[in-house]
């Protein structure tokens, strides 16, 4: 048998919370299943907010504010027609919130650009 094999052979039972497959295939745990890969770049960039953020909380004030408008932001982007308008506001809300912790960059920088993406589609 030559070249790649790029399929799936299952022999039995299978079973799993999520599958995915071929060349540039990811799942983003969070993400609604079959969501646009917009969605799921969203979700996947702000779990590392949250992660960085968790990492930073001693530098930022009112952080239950700012996961909860965190928490907002993931739960407008898995909506199957996000509003632009409530996804900017959020996002400015939360850029506000930590643009003095200069390492926060990087990661508001990846969510800005996620964010940005999903608006663009459709």
């Amino acid at each position: 048998m030559g070249g790649r094999n790029e399929g799936i052979i299952n022999r039995g039972q299978f079973r799993a919370g999520s599958v995915v497959v071929g060349r540039g295939a990811m799942h983003v745990v969070g993400a609604p299943p079959g969501s646009p890969p917009e969605q799921a770049q969203v979700i996947a960039a702000i779990n590392d907010f949250l992660k960085t953020l968790e990492a930073h909380a001693e530098k930022l004030g009112a952080l239950d504010e700012l996961t909860e408008t965190v928490q907002q932001l993931a739960e407008e982007a898995k909506k199957e027609r996000p509003s632009r308008p409530t996804l900017k506001g959020l996002l400015a809300g939360i850029k506000d919130s930590v643009i003095s912790v200069a390492e926060m960059a990087p990661a508001v920088t990846t969510l800005v650009g996620a964010v940005t993406a999903l608006m663009g589609r459709g």
